[in-house]
């Protein structure tokens, strides 16, 4: 089993970009991932402290619909 830490991806406005994100997220399952962690395994709570529409529920709301395995790290 091979769960892969997701880079979250910003926007130019500073927000999280969640289009990326699932993009990320597809591909990684798409190339063999059996399960995704989101947020917190790369240093992202620092920068999301200040981003309060994005949280681990925002993390998981993105993350729903596959149907691997996916954990969002700790809250900021």
């Amino acid at each position: 089993m091979i769960q892969v830490p997701l880079i979250t991806p910003f926007g130019t406005d500073g927000l999280v970009d969640t289009r990326a994100l699932e993009t990320l997220a597809r591909q990684l399952v798409a190339d063999g991932a059996s399960g995704l962690v989101a947020l917190g395994t790369t240093g992202e709570p620092t920068a999301l402290v200040t981003v309060p529409s994005f949280t681990r529920p925002g993390a998981a709301g993105v993350l729903a619909h596959f149907r691997e395995p996916a954990a969002a790290g700790p809250a900021p």
